[in-house]
């Protein structure tokens, strides 16, 4: 989204997204965005991560953390 190129932690990234929809059964902001150009924003100037579920053990709610940690990539 910052057109900074693409490497693994961007895919560790979309693999944390993908648990929580796979704990919730909805895609991480779906209720909060309908239209692709805010949610786009969103992502490419903030550090926001989706809400993670009380009920996710603290080792999961990690996790999802870990993986939802943006990483600026040098080139």
């Amino acid at each position: 989204f910052k057109n900074e190129g693409y490497s693994t932690p961007a895919d560790i990234w979309s693999f944390g997204c993908t648990v929580l929809e796979m704990v919730t059964g909805i895609i991480p902001w779906s209720r909060e965005f309908d239209n692709i150009g805010p949610f786009v924003f969103m992502l490419a100037n903030t550090e926001r991560v989706p809400t993670i579920p009380n009920q996710c053990s603290s080792e999961l709610k990690d996790f999802i953390r870990l993986c939802l940690t943006r990483y600026t990539i040098i080139s």
